[in-house]
């Protein structure tokens, strides 16, 4: 159970519950320090409440803000989408590469999207036709 989204869906304030859950969360990755070898320096647990609570934070408070302004379709394909969204903002805002295996995974992810957006009977029907055809023409 995700503590952040179970806190997150039950109140109506979105900044108040994200902050709820996080610091009901902290105390339980505190014993994780006991399983390295050293402590870490302050920089580095600066960094780690940078990285995980201020932007984690706010991507669920502006989550839990925006989606009650959608429909679930555009919730679900946006969900659906966050790994696409996140590989093009690492490159865009870190110059992080845009490899193959990305591109593939960015496909699949897209293709998956049509595939449970579109029209249930379609789908289905081309399913068929393509487990088929994997059948008929397989070794």
């Amino acid at each position: 159970l995700n503590l952040a989204k179970a806190i997150g869906r039950r109140g109506t304030d979105p900044t108040r519950n994200t902050a709820a859950s996080f610091l009901l969360a902290a105390p339980l990755a505190l014993p994780l320090i006991l399983l390295d070898q050293s402590l870490p320096s302050l920089s580095g647990v600066m960094l780690a409440v940078v990285s995980g609570a201020l932007t984690s934070g706010l991507g669920y408070v502006v989550w839990y803000r925006v989606t009650p302004h959608l429909s679930l379709a555009t919730t679900a394909t946006v969900q659906r989408a966050t790994p696409i969204i996140a590989a093009l903002g690492g490159a865009a805002l870190l110059a992080e590469p845009l490899t193959v295996d990305i591109a593939v995974a960015g496909g699949l992810i897209v293709g998956g999207i049509v595939l449970t957006s579109g029209n249930r009977k379609s789908t289905r029907e081309g399913l068929t036709h393509s487990v088929a055809f994997l059948y008929r023409n397989k070794g």
